[in-house]
């Protein structure tokens, strides 16, 4: 026999049996309800004829298709889709003032329903020029102070961003300085050497540096930039003079300068040494090395002769070829010029007689130098006989050469006369008396 249960549990048993059938039932009514909705939903609803073609369901685009509220509402569509609709035919398409693109509506415009007006440029999507929009009406232009330039605004920007500008120099048709004036571009700077506006003068747009310089247009002298730190100095083995480059060299040619010697401050040798610059040549009459003694820098030739600077004899150089010569009538001498002349002054000379190779008379002739003299005692033209080339007076007479009578000079005026106490006698000297010896007659 079975155990013995009470009846109210039994009476329970029964009831949670129930709610359980019922709990069961309820949740297999809603399963079936939402399978038969969920195959409602998926169905398609039949489109029209003219309906774009689309795999889109009903609910992407319409306000309520379950409802027949067939209302199009642009929030729901997405922007790759404009086409579909927007074709003149379904709907008004791109204007003709449209600029020409391939690519979708929503590349620019923004979402749907926010307004057609409203968007934001993918300039990438652009297949015309700049200018086809930027004209000043369908968009912003070129803009009153802008530079100089062709209207190509892609040489210069780009679509990612309008500045700044990567310039094309090569399209700007204005000078540099219209825009490198500080303002619109950086300027001249203030360490700049000084020189006209003209930037194109010097600098290239490829490279503003390593500049081919217009000498031509700088108003300062060249020391200001050739100082060894803007530009190359006077190098170290540069001859001795002042900093006035221009002096001698010129802007078109460095080489070959045209030498201001008024500005050397050093000796004529320190370039004219054979290396640096001619020096003195082998036929140079011998002499130091002092230039300047002779030449001036003005004129080489015609130097005014320092002669005091010559090691050589006169005849060196004074010998009718390198200089003139002894001439045709100089008296017969040899050709030590020095003997009698001098550096300072050629004439009159300081006769050196020794030097002499012919007599007296033929200098003391009266003419080329004195002759003797008309109160001269009565003697024949031979100097030399009494007369010595040391001292004319007091001469040593050679009374054998004398012509005339002894009181013809021993007078007491030209020579001692007759003394006081000479006994009476006639002047007849010679009677008693002879040349050889005065006394002990």
């Amino acid at each position: 026999m079975g155990k013995y249960q009470p009846k109210s549990w039994i009476q329970r048993g029964k009831n949670r049996n129930f709610i359980v059938a019922a709990v069961t039932l309820l949740i297999m009514s809603l399963a079936v309800a939402e399978g038969l909705a969920s195959d409602s939903d998926s169905q398609e609803m039949e489109k029209p004829d003219d309906h774009i073609e689309t795999t889109l369901s009903c609910t992407s685009c319409h306000l309520d298709p379950q409802n027949d509220d067939f209302e199009f509402v642009h929030q729901k569509a997405t922007m790759d889709i404009c086409f579909q609709c927007h074709d003149d035919s379904i709907a008004t398409g791109k204007p003709e003032e449209h600029l020409v693109t391939e690519a979708n509506c929503g590349s620019c415009h923004n979402e749907p329903g926010e307004g057609w007006d409203s968007y934001t440029m993918d300039h990438s999507v652009v297949s015309t020029d700049c200018l086809s929009c930027h004209d000043g009406t369908t968009a912003p232009g070129k803009h009153e102070e802008h530079i100089q330039a062709p209207e190509s605004c892609a040489d210069c920007h780009t679509t990612k961003a309008f500045k700044p500008a990567r310039i094309d120099h090569s399209s700007i048709t204005a000078q540099c300085a219209s825009c490198h004036n500080g303002e619109k571009a950086p300027g001249k700077p203030s360490s700049h050497i000084p020189s006209p506006s003209s930037c194109d003068s010097c600098h290239t747009t490829r490279g503003w540096t390593m500049v081919n310089v217009d000498h031509s247009a700088l108003n300062q002298n060249c020391q200001s930039c050739h100082n060894g730190t803007t530009a190359p100095g006077k190098p170290t083995d540069h001859i001795i003079a002042n900093g006035n480059c221009e002096s001698c060299h010129s802007t078109n040619r460095w080489a070959s300068a045209k030498v201001d010697h008024s500005l050397i401050n050093a000796s004529c040798i320190s370039c004219h040494n054979g290396t640096t610059a001619p020096g003195k040549p082998a036929s140079h009459i011998a002499a130091p090395n002092s230039c300047e003694s002779c030449h001036s820098t003005k004129r080489w030739s015609a130097a005014q002769m320092d002669h005091s600077m010559i090691s050589d004899s006169c005849s060196t150089c004074h010998n009718g070829t390198t200089a003139p010569g002894k001439p045709s009538n100089h008296i017969a001498a040899q050709n030590s010029c020095e003997s009698c002349h001098s550096t300072k002054r050629w004439s009159p000379a300081q006769m050196d007689h020794s030097q002499i190779s012919g007599s007296c008379s033929t200098c003391h002739n009266g003419s080329t130098a004195p002759g003797k003299p008309a109160n001269h005692i009565a003697a024949p033209n031979s100097c030399e006989s009494c007369h010595s080339t040391k001292r004319w007076t007091p001469a040593r007479m050679d009374h054998s050469l004398i012509s005339g009578s002894c009181s013809t000079c021993h007078n007491g005026t030209t020579a001692p006369g007759k003394p006081a106490n000479h006994i009476a006698a006639p002047n007849s000297c010679e009677s008693c008396h002879n040349t050889k010896r005065w006394s002990r007659l």
